[in-house]
């Protein structure tokens, strides 16, 4: 069971040129005093991530002289409350225990996580298509056409620190030439302090290559955590939701609990590769449905145990 997850391993760009002030991983802020006191200082977040628009924020809020965030791509930036209340609470099936309704649960898989990302993306436009257009004239890139592309950010202070100037837009960086940081759009910044919220590789330096080749970030597994060819070797934790990863990690460990214990038999091997899909790669899943087909998968899989079954 490998549960050491996706966020320990930092992913840090490569820029031409050498900076000569403080650069380093998201990985290693505490806060606005460590490991470098950033009051008073210019200051560059590179990303626009989760951590990255919040770090921007609370470093504008510390006293910096100025704070500049830089993205490569757009992103879909949400607020934590919506009229007053958690934004989650309008977005449906957000946990995988969360009910489906009977008609959607009588369509294949593939095609119900289809009806579903479309209905996704109407709901996304409809609740926060004002906001994104708000952020993009205050200089940030637009956002994927398809908000599911990409895991959207949430960010409640973001709108009024772009608004306000404490914290100003910035493209990708091009190059760095000692204190001045170069934007891809030409305009130039001096700055004290470079801060990549850029993300982390997926690493399992512990299993041989053969079994976790995760030179492109990625690895192809039977329901979301089993090796295809190995059932005994789970990766837990490790998913693209469209709500938190914990309750996913959850069903995670209830599929392998199911298969270890003897409860639950996998299909026949060319069944099982032909199903097994990358975790990380391509649009987020909707945790409802991803929760709807293990329980499938458990159900069909415990009938084949007990040999009332043969088909998958």
């Amino acid at each position: 069971l490998a549960c050491s997850g996706n966020n320990w391993y930092p992913r840090i760009p490569d820029v031409p040129g050498e900076f000569a002030g403080e650069i380093f991983h998201a990985q290693r802020y505490r806060d606005p005093e460590t490991p470098v006191s950033v009051g008073g200082k210019r200051v560059v977040v590179v990303g626009i991530g989760n951590t990255g628009c919040e770090l921007a924020c609370e470093i504008a809020k510390a006293g910096a002289e100025a704070v500049f965030l830089s993205a490569r791509g757009g992103a879909w930036i949400l607020p934590k409350l919506k009229d007053g209340r958690p934004a989650a609470e309008g977005v449906p099936m957000m946990h995988p225990s969360d009910p489906v309704p009977a008609l959607v649960r009588l369509l294949p898989e593939r095609l119900r996580e289809r009806l579903f990302a479309g209905l996704g993306v109407m709901m996304f436009r409809r609740m926060f298509g004002a906001r994104m257009r708000r952020l993009e004239s205050l200089g940030l890139p637009p956002p994927p056409s398809n908000p599911l592309d990409k895991r959207a950010t949430v960010c409640e202070p973001l709108v009024d620190a772009l608004s306000s100037g404490a914290v100003a837009a910035r493209p990708q960086i091009a190059r760095f030439a000692g204190a001045d940081v170069h934007f891809a759009d030409g305009s130039v910044e001096r700055a004290d302090v470079v801060i990549n919220a850029t993300g982390f590789h997926l690493r399992y330096p512990y299993l041989p290559a053969e079994w976790a080749d995760t030179r492109h970030d990625d690895l192809t597994l039977f329901m979301g955590t089993m090796h295809p060819e190995r059932s005994d070797l789970f990766v837990v934790g490790v998913s693209r939701p469209t709500g938190a990863f914990w309750p996913i990690a959850e069903v995670h460990a209830q599929f392998a609990a199911a298969l270890l214990s003897g409860r639950y038999r996998l299909p026949d091997e060319r069944t099982t590769r032909s199903r097994s899909r990358p975790i990380l790669e391509g649009r987020s899943f909707n945790p409802a449905l991803y929760g709807l087909a293990v329980r499938e998968e458990i159900r069909r899989g415990e009938r084949r145990a007990e040999g009332r079954s043969r088909d998958d």
